[in-house]
């Protein structure tokens, strides 16, 4: 049998005891004696899994940035829509005191209201939204800009979009109505100028300007084709159920509005 000497026992010892006592808190030091886990709205009584998502502890020295990383985790699960902390005075140190907004759950199929041009069942897709996903307003708003994508490629420029979430608290579920307002159907067929007093070169100008071979145009104004060849990709055509040509779009308009002046 092989003994170790009091040499190499303390050498395997000391890391031990350096851990043991870089874990203590240090005399005076604030700590966290109680954590407290508060719903807000629904109600939310899984302390375990808080605490399996975090890293404070009661008995640990009070850390604001390990609480700080501790609300990121909180996020991070997707299970909640807010979370704040706060501490509170105690005799012998703080509470830390968890504030949760539980995300709700979609309990059934969200009823789709004022879809005429476009099937509910179609919106209801563009949402992907299915029982017993999470929901919430941010939810809501993100998908919402996909359903409004899709109008517009199918020439509702005006379309707009509202809902509601009616949540039960005691069970977190939600039912969601979805409201369309869909406006007129149209396309950008025809876009017109004004103020453009194009006077076309007189005939020794076009011949000076022939013999060097340069375009044929007047100094101070635009022809008005170069002015209509500039926004032609964007008017429909028969093919635009195919290429979505026609689709009215503001920043394209402001885009070739700038290349026009230049």
């Amino acid at each position: 049998m092989k003994f170790m000497n009091n040499t190499d026992g303390w050498r395997m010892l000391l890391p031990v005891l350096l851990v043991l006592l870089l874990a203590r808190p240090s005399p005076g030091a604030e700590l966290i004696n109680e954590i407290k886990v508060e719903a807000v709205g629904i109600r939310f009584q899984d302390r375990d899994f808080v605490l399996a998502a975090t890293q404070s502890r009661e008995g640990d020295q009070l850390d604001p940035r390990r609480i700080s990383r501790d609300v990121r985790s909180l996020l991070a699960t997707g299970r909640f829509s807010f979370v704040d902390t706060e501490l509170q005075r105690l005799d012998d140190g703080y509470a830390l005191v968890y504030r949760l907004a539980v995300r709700p759950r979609l309990q059934g199929p969200v009823t789709i209201e004022g879809a005429e041009g476009v099937s509910e069942r179609r919106v209801r897709n563009w949402l992907e939204l299915e029982p017993g996903d999470a929901v919430d307003d941010a939810i809501m708003n993100l998908r919402s800009r996909k359903v409004l994508e899709e109008y517009h490629k199918r020439f509702y420029p005006d379309v707009q979009a509202d809902w509601s979430i009616d949540t039960d608290p005691d069970s977190g579920f939600a039912k969601v109505v979805y409201r369309v307002t869909e406006g007129q159907r149209a396309s950008l067929r025809k876009v017109s100028f004004s103020g453009n007093t194009y006077q076309p070169p007189g005939w020794r100008e076009r011949w000076r300007l022939g013999l060097q071979q340069r375009e044929v145009v007047a100094e101070q104004s635009v022809p008005p084709e170069q002015l209509e060849a500039v926004v032609r990709p964007r008017l429909w055509h028969m093919f635009s159920f195919l290429t979505k040509r026609g689709v009215y779009n503001q920043d394209d308009l402001e885009v070739d509005s700038a290349r026009v002046m230049w």
